[in-house]
């Protein structure tokens, strides 16, 4: 009987061969087990050749029933910034995360100021739910025009925009219905969700789901952005950075 060692001497003359045609394959072996890696399929198959005839130069034969292959792809990350902390990324300049996070802003339910952090659990509390009806929103801002510092203008934001579009299933990509947006997907969430990305104040409509309500702080649409749960999510924590 053969040991493993001296088993593996003929495929590793094979092996040495085989990497001097090839550098980027990693061909391994332990006895009668042996592993191709590479990078691009036809290479992998001419290396599955090679090995083949030279095993039966030498008495071998491979057995095709227990020869298995596996394909690996990269993984894909979702990774929300808002703009302001993309423009601290690349150049530097602007607020950090921490400073902004302790700074005041006014609830926009019920008008009480509380810290940038806080907001989301804030306005899931009874505090805030009881003064939404004696709460009244402030009027726009009034800013002096160019021409006249007396002279004021008030800044009136931009209608939103209702897209439609029909998603049938995954098995058919589609483009953003938004004009000139090249952004194109199968799927349903992650079109609503880049909508609430980068069309800011706009809606989606999708044939199939119908007009779904929409978050007034992160702006995402689905079934259950009007529940606390939502509010407190890290979805909407996230997209409310913008």
């Amino acid at each position: 009987m053969l040991s493993p060692a001296n088993f593996s001497q003929p495929l590793n003359n094979n092996n040495n061969e085989s990497e001097e045609q090839e550098e980027d394959r990693n061909v391994q072996f332990y006895a009668d087990d042996g592993l191709l890696c590479g990078p691009e399929g036809p290479e992998l198959q001419r290396a599955l050749d090679f090995f083949a005839t030279s095993f039966e130069s030498l008495g071998l034969k491979m057995n095709a029933k227990k020869t298995e292959y596996m394909v690996m792809t990269g993984g894909v990350s979702n990774v929300y910034m808002s703009n302001k902390a993309r423009v601290r990324k690349n150049t530097g300049v602007g607020e950090t995360y921490n400073v902004r996070a302790v700074q005041k802003v006014t609830c926009d339910l019920c008008g009480k100021q509380v810290c940038r952090h806080y907001l989301p659990k804030h306005q899931t509390k009874k505090s805030c739910g009881d003064k939404r009806a004696e709460y009244t929103a402030p009027e726009p801002a009034l800013v002096p025009t160019d021409d006249s510092e007396d002279e004021l203008e008030t800044v009136v934001a931009r209608e939103p925009v209702l897209c439609e579009v029909s998603m049938p299933g995954k098995s058919t990509t589609v483009q953003c219905p938004s004009i000139n947006c090249p952004y194109k997907s199968n799927d349903r969430n992650k079109t609503r969700n880049h909508f609430a990305q980068c069309h800011i104040g706009d809606r989606i409509e999708i044939q199939e789901e119908g007009l779904l309500p929409q978050c007034n702080r992160c702006g995402f649409q689905s079934a259950t952005v009007l529940t606390p749960k939502h509010l407190v999510s890290k979805k909407c924590a996230e997209l409310s950075k913008r």
